[in-house]
């Protein structure tokens, strides 16, 4: 039986590995994620909330949110089960927008059980002053490991390094994320929005990041209603995702298709679907969205 020494070691250890993979792999090694901690009992994530003018057209915060979510939700089953799963559906809860100050996202992330073949998990986002950003929950594959290449080896202790709060990445950051955010730019019309299935787009298994989609609905919904006239004080309660195919990162067509399921005075719902460039639905977005004044 292990020593608590031996299994520190061997978390602190994990943790290296994942953050050696998270730089490697193409979305979150743009936008600077890292991983803080992990235990028996979850993880702490971390990304820096991404600043500039090509971060603000292409949605750096709800990229950020979307994407930090999903991640640390996975690397959360992962630690969990030993190897990695696709997301099946994430749910992502806004509850409020980061302080002016604040210049992380920081996720805890967590398996609150198994069942039917599935995972679920939760995950909380705030920012670094403490402000509660977002909550998540979402099913996870049980039934198959992950499907990647191998694993890099293990780092040693200072191969890779998490960042400290109020460190340089957050200042570096932006002009890794460039390709990133053009790719999500606006363009053409917002309720049939058509875009490159491209290699900025990529998670680990080289298919369009599950958080990238679900940003991707987000932003073409709240695009859609404004310039359908919405009001100023548009804000999304809840974004909900089901995946129900990969879509792969071959440089094909991604078309996201929009339109309310209910257009209300104050509370609307909107529906994406994201559909592949062979025809197939990859993933149904669905919106609940407020325009009444609010906190956020």
């Amino acid at each position: 039986m292990a020593s608590g020494l031996e299994t520190e070691t061997q978390w602190r250890a994990a943790a290296r590995l994942s953050n050696q993979r998270l730089v490697e792999a193409p979305v979150e090694g743009q936008l600077g994620m890292s991983v803080d901690e992990m235990s028996p009992a979850g993880v702490r994530t971390r990304m820096p909330i991404p600043v500039g003018e090509l971060a603000e057209a292409g949605g750096g915060l709800e990229v950020a949110t979307s994407v930090l979510a999903d991640t640390a939700a996975g690397i959360a089953f992962s630690a969990h089960r030993g190897h990695g799963g696709p997301t099946i559906e994430l749910r992502l809860d806004h509850v409020s927008a980061p302080t002016e100050q604040a210049r992380w996202l920081i996720a805890e992330a967590s398996v609150l059980h198994e069942v039917a073949g599935a995972a679920y998990l939760a995950a909380t986002v705030r920012d670094d002053t403490g402000q509660e950003v977002a909550r998540a929950t979402g099913h996870f594959l049980l039934t198959r490991g992950s499907l990647g290449a191998g694993p890099p080896p293990l780092p040693d202790s200072s191969a890779v390094e998490s960042p400290e709060l109020g460190g340089p990445a957050a200042r570096t950051l932006p002009g890794r994320a460039d390709e990133l955010f053009r790719a999500l730019a606006p363009g053409g019309d917002p309720a049939d929005w058509v875009l490159s299935a491209s290699e900025w787009l990529a998670n680990a298994r080289y298919d369009v990041h599950g958080g990238v989609l679900l940003a991707i609905g987000q932003l073409a919904q709240h695009r859609f209603q404004e310039a359908d006239g919405a009001a100023l004080a548009l804000t999304p309660l809840r974004i909900e995702t089901d995946y129900l195919r990969p879509v792969p990162v071959d440089g094909g067509e991604l078309r996201c298709r929009t339109a309310y399921v209910r257009r209300g005075r104050a509370f609307r719902s909107v529906r994406s679907e994201l559909i592949r460039a062979d025809g197939q639905l990859a993933a149904v977005v669905n919106g609940l969205w407020s325009s009444v004044e609010g906190p956020i």
